[in-house]
């Protein structure tokens, strides 16, 4: 959970509890149009609930749509904010995207390099027919200091690219940090595997 929060274990599980639900009823699928004003009561219904665990002022802005899912940022009143990204069900079995990928990767990234990836907070992978995963992490904002991320340490190293540049907003890269962990290729460097890049248009 965002440590920032400062959350109980009890609140922790009321967070994540609620958060699941509103993953599996949002039915967000691929290449299909979704009722918006189902989607807008959904999302009301959980900045109520997460104002109610919490006890403070939400505010959620929808950030925008991508190949695996909708993403949408959680202000918190005097706490930073945070993004939470709803996977679609029916996204597809690319090994490299999507929670089955993304949640793995997040977690190994932010141990291995973490001063280049955004934080990943918590996540769900869906098991089961139905079920929409979704994660958790940092809200990253565009920083005059942004540089190259760091491409590798003693034992690992990973390739990434992105079209838009290393701090527009536009992309998935903004302030020298990734925040979309799909695509990234990690690489033992005692192998000679290949790179793959993850390219924008």
């Amino acid at each position: 959970m965002p440590e920032f929060l400062n959350l109980t274990q009890e609140e922790s599980g009321q967070i994540f509890e609620l958060t699941e639900v509103v993953a599996n009823k949002l039915e967000l699928t691929k290449y299909q149009v979704v009722d918006s004003d189902y989607q807008q009561k959904l999302m009301n219904l959980y900045k109520s609930g997460l104002e109610m665990i919490l006890n403070k002022e939400i505010v959620i802005d929808e950030l925008g749509a991508g190949s695996y899912g909708k993403v949408y940022k959680i202000s918190v009143e005097n706490c930073k904010p945070f993004v939470i990204k709803f996977f679609y069900s029916n996204a597809g079995g690319n090994p490299q995207c999507g929670p089955l990928a993304e949640i793995p990767l997040a977690i190994f990234t932010n141990k291995h390099f973490p001063e280049h990836f955004a934080k990943f907070y918590f996540g769900k992978i869906p098991f089961k027919e139905g079920e929409n995963g979704f994660m958790v992490s940092e809200f990253l904002t565009p920083s005059p200091e942004g540089k190259f991320p760091k491409l590798q340490d003693e034992k690992w190293k990973y390739f990434y690219g992105d079209g838009f540049g290393w701090n527009d907003p536009r992309g998935n890269i903004i302030g020298g940090k990734i925040c979309d962990f799909g695509c990234v290729k990690i690489i033992d460097k005692s192998n000679n595997a290949k790179s793959s890049f993850k390219l924008f248009k």
